[in-house]
C-alpha cells in the first residue's frame, strides 16, 4: 500500500526532475514501494516525460501562463493525491533517504491536524541570502485534512512569494499548528532557482498584510487554470 505522495513542481526544470528521480531510485526498495511522486509542470516552455522507474509517478501540466503559480501547482498536486499523506517540496529540495525512512516509519503516530516542517542543509533565503534551518515551503500534511482545512491561497499566484508565509499564519489563526519533525536535516538544498521571472515582493506582501488584517480568511476557488494529465507510471 502506498502511504505517501511526494509532490513537487517546476518551471523549465526538466533536468532537476531527472536529478530528483536519480536520487530517489538509489533509496531502499522498501521506501520506493511505499511512495508515489506527483510532478506538476508549471507551464514550462517545453514538456518532457518523467523518467521510467519502479516508483509510481504521475505528471500534470498547467496550460495557463501564470507567473509564480506555486500555489496553484501545489493545490493541483494535492487534489490529484491518493495517499493519506502528502510531502510537498520545491524541486531544489532533495529529500534524504534517512529522512524519508523516518517519515514512513512514523506516519501512523503523526497528528493529521498538524503541518510538519523539516530542517534542511545548505538553505539560504533567495531574497536576503541569509541561512535558514527550516524551509518554509517544505511540508508534510494529511492529504484529506489539508484539502478540507488548508490549501494554498491562489490569490498569491501571479506574483512572487508570501504564499507559504500566509499559509502558516492562516493555519495558526484557525486552530492549526506547525511542528518541525525530527532532530536532523531531512532535506538538502541544491540551489536551483527559477530564472527570468520578476521577484518583486511588494504585491504579495501587501496582499498578505491585507488578508491578515481581515482575519486570515481560508482560501476559496481552487485550481483557477487549465491543466492536463501528461502520464502515469504505476
Amino acid at each position: 500500500m502506498k502511504l505517501l505522495t511526494l509532490i513537487t513542481h517546476h518551471y523549465n526544470g526538466h533536468d532537476q526532475v531527472e536529478e530528483l528521480f536519480r536520487i530517489l531510485t538509489k533509496f531502499s526498495p522498501s521506501i520506493q514501494q511505499q511512495i508515489e511522486i506527483i510532478v506538476v509542470d508549471d507551464h514550462s516552455e517545453s514538456i518532457k516525460p518523467l523518467p521510467t522507474t519502479e516508483i509510481a509517478s504521475a505528471q500534470f501540466r498547467i496550460l495557463s501562463d501564470i507567473p509564480w503559480n506555486q500555489p496553484g501547482a501545489r493545490n493541483l498536486g494535492i487534489f490529484m493525491c491518493k495517499t493519506p499523506w502528502s510531502l510537498l517540496f520545491d524541486i531544489d529540495q532533495h529529500p534524504k533517504e534517512e529522512g524519508l525512512e523516518y517519515i514512513l516509519k512514523n506516519l501512523e503516530r503523526l497528528d493529521p491536524r498538524t503541518t510538519y516542517c523539516f530542517r534542511v542543509d545548505n538553505y539560504f533565503d533567495a531574497n536576503d541570502n541569509c541561512a535558514l534551518d527550516v524551509h518554509p515551503n517544505t511540508l508534510l500534511v494529511s492529504t484529506q485534512h489539508f484539502k478540507e482545512f488548508g490549501m494554498y491561497d491562489e490569490d498569491f499566484s501571479g506574483n512572487y512569494a508570501h504564499e507559504d508565509l500566509y499559509l502558516a499564519v492562516m493555519l495558526e489563526q484557525h486552530g492549526g499548528r506547525r511542528l518541525v519533525l525530527g532532530k536532523s536535516a531531512f532535506f538538502q538544498d541544491v540551489g536551483h532557482k527559477t530564472e527570468r521571472l520578476v521577484r518583486d515582493l511588494d504585491p504579495n506582501r501587501r496582499l498578505a498584510h491585507a488578508k491578515i488584517l481581515d482575519g486570515s480568511p481560508t482560501p476559496k476557488n481552487f485550481i483557477r487554470f487549465k491543466w492536463e494529465r501528461i502520464a502515469n507510471n504505476g
